[in-house]
């Protein structure tokens, strides 16, 4: 591919635009954590103890080092002041009010709170907050929200829009599976030779122990080492989440996206993974990253607007008259069949500029049909649509 050709495709790729509803799952399932994880501390009695000074309440005298802490006092009441704070944020994002900003607030006030004890904390933390930017940057209050409530009269809104932060979710997700199997390679009790031990003594640690389950390990010894075991392939593979994904999204592709449509490779990872996460929090006391990391899942799946399976034409979908130079291709065919026309568009096709009824997707030669606030789903539009000059 020439270098051209590859910058058009890379550009395309990312000005891809889809139904924000993923990403809206993925903002109501962050907040919960986010919420249950500060709910618990003060239900549990240990937040004063965590979080505060030796002066009141704290165990150890900490040092917070996050910038927030030089202009609200760490004291009493400027901790519980920061909690009632978060807390509000995430309601906020929970209910979808306040867009971008709320996801902004909650995200520094989360970050403010796990720099104070850094031995309260964990990986956990860095994924949640890591997710909060991801929120911050996405389209994720566009649906399912009280914006979308006051914006639109309704509840749900599909229109597409940007969708590139969903697979930055991906990302994150298969690079922490990834990185975390990585360094079990070298721990000796999650290889062979350490006749995969690790879980069997995984699971007596005090600190880790959600139940007190040594009187009975040693019965069940080989189901402990198949976990361990599983384990390692588990995270190793989890760059087949993509290839799942990539199979859905790009149907048209070679043997081994078909063979991973057909074996529903995207649906299997995916319930493979709810399944280790919940094993591991029925299991384990590791905090929320059980449930931060089931929550990057949603991204990993589309908007089904009921397009597919002859449902019919989604409601609002416009049928402009097509003029101008004729659209050629798989995805034309499609697009005849769907708005019931021939045609091209009208104009000279210029990246990220309304050309009457198609609409060039910024850096891409994808198209949408605009009538007014209807659209043409892009996801029907791959490949993208070939233009004969």
């Amino acid at each position: 591919m020439r270098p051209r050709a590859l910058a058009e495709a890379w550009v395309a790729y990312w000005a891809q635009l889809a139904p924000p509803t993923p990403l809206a799952l993925i903002r109501v399932a962050l907040a919960l954590c986010a919420l249950g994880t500060l709910a618990h501390m003060i239900w549990s009695g240990v937040l004063l103890w965590v979080w505060g000074d030796l002066e009141f309440g704290g165990y150890r005298q900490n040092a917070p080092g996050h910038w927030w802490w030089s202009f609200v006092p760490h004291t009493e009441a400027g901790l519980w002041g920061t909690v009632a704070l978060a807390i509000t944020a995430g309601v906020l994002v929970l209910v979808g009010l306040g867009g971008r900003a709320s996801s902004l607030a909650l995200l520094i006030l989360t970050m403010a709170l796990t720099s104070i004890n850094p031995e309260s904390g964990g990986g956990h933390d860095r994924l949640l907050t890591n997710a909060l930017w991801l929120l911050v940057l996405s389209p994720a209050s566009a649906t399912l929200s009280l914006d979308c409530r006051l914006r639109t009269g309704a509840w749900s809104d599909t229109t597409p829009r940007p969708a590139w932060t969903r697979d930055l979710f991906l990302f994150q997700l298969v690079l922490v599976y990834v990185t975390t199997g990585v360094q079990k390679i070298g721990g000796g009790d999650w290889m062979p030779w350490g006749e995969f031990m690790a879980l069997h003594y995984a699971l007596q640690l005090p600190s880790w122990q959600r139940w007190d389950v040594s009187g009975v390990l040693g019965s069940v010894t080989p189901l402990t080492q198949l976990a361990t075991v599983g384990t390692m392939l588990f995270e190793l593979g989890a760059p087949l989440l993509w290839l799942g994904v990539w199979a859905e999204r790009h149907p048209e592709g070679g043997r081994v996206v078909r063979l991973a449509r057909r074996v529903h490779l995207r649906r299997g990872f995916v319930l493979a993974a709810v399944m280790f996460h919940v094993g591991i929090d029925a299991l384990m006391n590791i905090g929320p990253f059980s449930w931060v990391s089931m929550s990057y899942l949603f991204a990993a799946f589309e908007h089904d607007g009921g397009e597919a399976g002859g449902a019919g034409e989604p409601q609002g979908v416009g049928r402009p008259e097509l003029t101008g130079r004729r659209l050629v291709g798989r995805s034309a065919q499609m697009l005849k069949n769907h708005v019931g026309v021939d045609g091209g568009y009208d104009g000279q096709m210029e990246h990220g500029y309304s050309i009457g009824p198609l609409w060039a997707e910024p850096g891409s030669w994808e198209a949408i049909i605009r009538d007014g606030t209807t659209f043409f789903p892009a996801e029907m539009c791959m490949p993208p649509l070939l233009i004969e000059m």
